[in-house]
């Protein structure tokens, strides 16, 4: 993992795909995105596969033992001023400290963390380094992250004490109410509420442009993944669809428009 620099403070600065196979999710995102991959030693902690896009590092993937019980999710990287006075306050706030804080080499000091609805992030406290990757609009870049919430009101809230960030909200019509969390004018991450019926659990959902959304679909199925939403359209936004990869991780795929 690079390290963020300073300036990055309450931004999404990174993601991990934790996986309970890393050679089928590392065969699976390179047949679908391109993404190759470089390993890092990280000292005690051990080696770290580093995802690259046109040489640059856009993210990581981390082997879990499947024994454990925790299935392949992707983890966000929220950047934050104080790591271990945050984790001090996660029983006020609602939350709950899934991994302790630690230091990364190089890196900067971490803790995984619970929001109130169960849905898992991590944070992270950053030391000198270069900028995270930009949310860049090409094929493969990860573009954007979106909390699933059944309580968009205490999510606000939560999230609002753990980055600072505000929410603009927005009539989508059929689609309900979506929120943005803002950090100043600066969009950072969206926020959708889910319907009483909807059987999804809150939570991360990290999108990855592509440059055709029918397509990327397309070589899902090929390459052994699922469509748990069809392609479909945001107006004025894109066009975005859900699938699993081959070890049941979660993701978007996302068309800008324009």
């Amino acid at each position: 993992m690079t390290a963020p620099g300073s300036s990055e403070a309450s931004r999404i600065v990174w993601h991990d795909l934790m996986t309970v196979d890393l050679e089928r999710s590392k065969e699976f995102y390179e047949g679908l995105f391109g993404w190759t991959y470089f390993q890092q030693e990280m000292g005690p902690m051990g080696s770290y596969t580093v995802i690259h896009r046109e040489g640059q590092a856009i993210g990581g993937m981390v082997a879990t033992e499947p024994r454990h019980g925790v299935l392949t999710h992707w983890l966000s990287y929220l950047s934050v001023s104080d790591v271990d006075g945050l984790c001090e306050r996660m029983s006020e706030l609602g939350g709950n400290v899934a991994v302790e804080p630690r230091g990364l080499p190089g890196v900067g000091n971490f803790a995984i963390l619970q929001d109130p609805e169960g849905g898992v992030f991590s944070v992270l406290q950053m030391g000198d380094g270069m900028p995270a990757p930009e949310r860049l609009r090409e094929h493969g870049n990860i573009h954007w992250d979106q909390l699933l919430t059944r309580d968009s009101d205490r999510a606000a809230r939560f999230y609002g004490e753990v980055c600072r960030w505000t929410v603009d909200r927005y009539e989508m019509g059929d689609q309900g109410v979506y929120g943005v969390f803002k950090r100043g004018e600066k969009a950072v991450a969206g926020m959708l509420t889910l319907s009483g019926d909807d059987k999804r659990k809150p939570g991360w959902l990290v999108y990855v442009a592509v440059d055709d959304i029918n397509e990327s679909v397309e070589r899902v199925k090929q390459l052994g993944g699922e469509i748990v939403t069809a392609p479909d359209i945001v107006y004025g936004i894109g066009k975005y669809a859900v699938a699993t990869d081959t070890t049941q991780g979660t993701f978007g795929l996302f068309k800008p428009a324009g």
